[in-house]
């Protein structure tokens, strides 16, 4: 079990950053926690694998490059 402050440390983010979307969605990024008597959370022990596990994406393809994306402002 992970705390809160442990697991914002392991995939880069603030610990405020994990707290607000868990209270706005009530998960993070699908993640429950498990909530102390005493307020604090626990995360479960393979959270890190599983959000990382969810950031990995398909390769674009030609068509869908992000040059081709972009279009010109004038």
């Amino acid at each position: 079990m992970l705390r809160t402050d442990d697991l914002a440390q392991a995939i880069g983010v603030k610990p405020g950053s994990i707290r607000t979307r868990l209270c706005r969605t009530g998960s993070y990024f699908g993640l429950r926690p498990k909530k102390l008597p005493n307020g604090r959370l626990l995360w479960p022990g393979d959270s890190v694998e599983q959000l990382t596990a969810q950031t990995t994406t398909k390769p674009r393809s030609d068509t869908q490059s992000a040059g081709n994306a972009r279009t010109a402002v004038k």
